[in-house]
């Protein structure tokens, strides 16, 4: 059934359809990176209220923590929209209960970015937010009526391991499961809020799915998450300058870097696409090679030196002797430890019919340019972040 509904995710579904206002927005995760981004860009561009539904704070109250974000990312508090526009709410997206106190609250949409974005957790937390938190907002928007916008990842494309789904597959907008392996415990957490989503729009939910790519410094000036530290694709270009070597095979794959405030547009002009467009891949469309990025760090003064596959891995066991690299090859390796001896390729994902969407919004994704890449890796440097040791910094 959820195929079948899938396969309806279709360009004259697109146009044929009715456009979908977004009202006033109940928002989680605000405070985090994509979720402050989508509360500015909502701001200047939607009419609505928002509210922000926030775990209270030991420190300081939710309006103050609110407006330190903003200040931080945009160096403006939104001060005058508190109160007006802006109302954080004291809430956990993992409690059924919380929910119910916003039953009386004008809500029109939910955007759902609250995550645990660990990609080698160890511990259950990851489910009861990814998962179960997903459930509760989904418990609400039926009971209100809402529209839902739940914001998933390209990584549900999950791996192939020795060739097992095939290589050379790319998921799409209208595929969910095809064989794909799903062991890590994030992509598998947001694979299955996925399928809840789904399963519910079958049953009148009103839904979109937003599978967002890797999300990188501000196209504007560079600005990075806050807590740079826990991006894992950050984490393993550290591994390979703590190791001095990458792999021919590693420079040669492709990336992309999806721009937070470029994403933040994106997610909320496919949020008004008809209600039938259920499923949306706002990622960056142009793609780079990782050597393009290690390139730009051996311009720093960096040594990364590209060795054969063999070789690397004789330099990476090397390195996991070294205690003092310990920390900076943790992401690596349990990437590398996921497939238990055999080969992990990442699958591919393709944006085609996103794009087409996206065009007609006006929009269009920003090159990934050396200047962008010189910006971001040079913020990173200043931060200490490619230190060796970083347990400091």
């Amino acid at each position: 059934a959820i195929e079948k509904l899938l396969k309806q995710n279709t360009q004259q579904a697109f146009q044929n359809g009715e456009r979908q206002k977004l009202g006033n927005v109940l928002l989680t995760g605000a405070t985090g990176f994509l979720g402050i981004h989508i509360l500015k860009e909502f701001l200047e561009n939607e009419e609505g209220m928002i509210y922000c539904f926030m775990r209270s704070g030991k420190l300081s109250s939710l309006e103050k923590r609110l407006k330190s974000m903003l200040v931080y990312y945009f160096e403006n508090s939104y001060d005058d929209l508190f109160g007006i526009r802006i109302f954080p709410v004291e809430g956990d997206i993992t409690r059924a209960d919380d929910f119910k106190l916003l039953e009386n609250l004008p809500i029109d949409t939910v955007i759902n970015c609250a995550a645990n974005v660990k990609h080698f957790a160890h511990s259950e937390e990851i489910e009861r937010i990814n998962v179960g938190g997903v459930q509760n907002a989904i418990d609400f928007c039926k009971a209100k009526a809402c529209q839902l916008i739940q914001i998933s990842t390209a990584s549900v494309a999950g791996f192939s391991i020795d060739g097992n789904p095939a290589e050379d597959i790319q998921m799409d907008e209208t595929m969910l499961y095809f064989g794909q392996n799903l062991d890590n415990k994030y992509i598998g957490s947001k694979f299955h809020a996925e399928r809840l989503v789904l399963q519910e729009i079958l049953n009148g939910l009103k839904a979109k799915i937003m599978r967002v790519g890797n999300l990188m410094a501000r196209n504007r000036d560079g600005e990075f998450q806050i807590n740079f530290h826990t991006n894992g694709f950050i984490n393993r270009l550290r591994a390979y300058q703590a190791i001095g070597k990458i792999s021919y095979s590693i420079l040669g794959a492709s990336t992309e870097f999806a721009p937070i405030d470029s994403t933040a547009q994106a997610v909320l002009k496919l949020a008004c696409a008809p209600k039938e467009c259920c499923v949306f891949h706002p990622y960056n469309n142009h793609s780079i090679f990782i050597g393009d990025v290690i390139e730009v760090m051996k311009e720093k003064g960096m040594t990364i030196e590209a060795v054969e596959e063999c070789e690397f891995e004789k330099h990476l066991s090397m390195a996991m002797r070294d205690k003092s690299k310990a920390e900076a090859l943790a992401g690596l390796i349990a990437y590398l430890n996921m497939g238990r001896g055999k080969r992990v390729f990442p699958l591919a994902t393709s944006n085609d019919y996103t794009m087409q969407i996206l065009y007609r919004y006006g929009f269009k994704w920003p090159l990934t340019t050396d200047e962008y890449l010189d910006k971001f890796i040079s913020l990173l440097t200043g931060l200490g972040f490619f230190m060796e040791d970083t347990t400091n910094v």
